[in-house]
């Protein structure tokens, strides 16, 4: 039976051409017969390996992408756990973005990356703000979901007993961090409508501008749990490391963060402290001002949601 692969963009910006050219050849080389020379270079020439970027995975260079896997992998200093990774998140990871670490990922969807730049616009609604937000909560969501655990079930089904997958352990938990965190939540919770929801609030202390924590219900059995933090921007990452601190106290041990806006300070900072936390990002922005505040970012996403902007 012949294999079938999905079409996968693979960027070999940061790799060199090597691997592409190796490739380039076998394709050639794998034509259809009855080619000729001239209908060759034609294919050549449409290639898109002359903008570094070729797809990997049609019908025809099946047998071309299992015999090359060991060399891609090779001559883009990736381990094969990393490249089946890279592969799930074809959209989401792309080879360009292999300098950050694994447990970074920038989704670059094309739905999202629209999204996230209809919410740069300053002139945007309350309303129309809040509807996006949700909107990217379930498609950051669905991202940071893909490689839970699942387990085999046994059930009815119109012919018979059917084995099916389902999520394998205790429900998941959200954790929006106060206030921004919950204008996410809605979205979240129409992909995983199940979820159990923990809720932690900080505010910044003025003189010492460390996170301080002023309420926190968090549900049971955590140990056992996925959680899932919920909060718009991520900058500086003090209160998202305070926020992770008070969930491994309380026993947690796989957790998440979903933001729609990422800083490279607030990024360093977590992967410094947590460095087994996954990320899962609209954007990760230029940098943060003097004042903390994400540059292009969003403003303040919490006043956006809630409608409490200064005018």
């Amino acid at each position: 039976m012949r294999a079938h692969f999905e079409p996968l963009q693979v960027d070999c910006r940061s790799a060199g051409c090597a691997a592409s050219g190796r490739i380039l050849s076998r394709v050639r080389q794998r034509a259809p017969r009855g080619c000729s020379q001239r209908q060759r270079n034609r294919q050549a020439e449409r290639s898109p390996v002359q903008h570094r970027r070729f797809p990997i995975g049609y019908e025809w260079v099946g047998t071309l992408c299992l015999r090359r896997f060991t060399d891609m992998t090779s001559a883009f200093a990736i381990t094969p756990n990393v490249w089946r990774h890279t592969a799930r998140l074809r959209h989401t990871a792309p080879f360009a973005s292999l300098s950050l670490p694994m447990n970074i990922v920038e989704v670059r969807h094309p739905l999202v990356q629209h999204k996230i730049g209809l919410l740069r616009d300053a002139s945007l609604s309350t309303k129309g703000f809040r509807e996006l937000v949700t909107e990217l909560g379930t498609l950051l969501a669905y991202e940071a979901t893909a490689n839970l655990e699942t387990e085999s079930h046994t059930q009815p089904g119109w012919a018979g007993p059917v084995n099916v997958q389902r999520i394998a352990g205790a429900k998941i938990t959200l954790v929006p961090i106060l206030r921004a965190g919950l204008g996410m939540l809605p979205g979240v919770l129409a992909l995983i409508p199940t979820a159990r929801v923990s809720v932690v609030g900080l505010q910044r202390d003025e003189e010492t501008l460390q996170p301080v924590p002023y309420f926190e219900r968090l549900t049971g059995r955590l140990e056992e749990r996925d959680a899932l933090i919920l909060d718009p921007m991520l900058a500086t990452g003090g209160t998202l490391i305070a926020t992770i601190d008070m969930l491994k106290r309380a026993g947690a041990r796989r957790i998440k963060g979903i933001f729609l806006v990422a800083a490279p300070e607030g990024l360093k900072a977590l992967e410094a402290v947590h460095p087994d936390v996954e990320v899962y990002t609209a954007a990760i922005d230029d940098h943060l001002n003097d004042k903390g505040y994400i540059l292009p970012g969003l403003g303040d996403a919490g006043d956006r949601i809630f409608g409490t902007r200064v005018e």
